[in-house]
């Protein structure tokens, strides 16, 4: 049991979204019963003073989140962390989001090959991507561009100023061949 409340720990904490129970069963070929007792062994764990963490249970969905009493340090690092320079991984989501705006992020995650979650979180946070509306389609995704801050911080007029991406491409073809 000990095994898999620890394979259940580390993928609510590489998901970072809620996950529903038997999606896990399914995908682990493990009885819900034993997730279950896995889940209550991490909310005890979690339930300890000396944890930061907590374990959300919302219907049939697990989520790994920070317990309440640590969100002002919690805040406050990631206040000081914004003001730093962006990875990256949140360059190349920023630089999607610009050249195909407006753009879904399940579209940003098909070209980076990674979820973009926490990434499209933070550069809304940050300031430089806002939601622009919604698709008329199941589920009703999100559409993402970016905003003034984003031009001003890049010394863009407009959008229509960015360099052609066509440029780019050329260039990592050239890369390409002398390799």
């Amino acid at each position: 049991m000990e095994k898999l409340t620890a394979v259940l720990e580390g993928i609510l904490f590489a998901w970072a979204e809620p996950l529903a129970l038997t999606e896990i069963s399914r995908v682990l070929d493990i009885p819900l019963p034993r997730l279950y007792e896995a889940a209550e062994a991490l909310e005890k764990k979690y339930a300890q003073e000396d944890s930061g963490l907590k374990l959300i249970q919302v219907k049939n969905t697990l989520q790994l989140s920070t317990k309440e009493d640590c969100f002002e340090e919690i805040e406050k690092f990631f206040e000081d962390k914004k003001k730093k320079n962006l990875s990256n991984a949140g360059l190349e989501s920023l630089a999607i989001i610009a050249y195909k705006q407006p753009v879904t992020k399940v579209e940003v995650e098909d070209i980076r090959g990674v979820q973009c979650d926490s990434i499209i979180r933070t550069l809304m946070k940050i300031g430089y991507v806002e939601q622009r509306g919604t698709l008329d389609r199941p589920g009703k995704p999100s559409l993402y561009g970016t905003t003034d801050l984003f031009l001003k911080k890049f010394g863009l007029k407009s959008i229509k100023d960015l360099p052609d991406i066509d440029l780019f491409k050329a260039e990592l073809n050239l890369e390409d061949e002398e390799e």
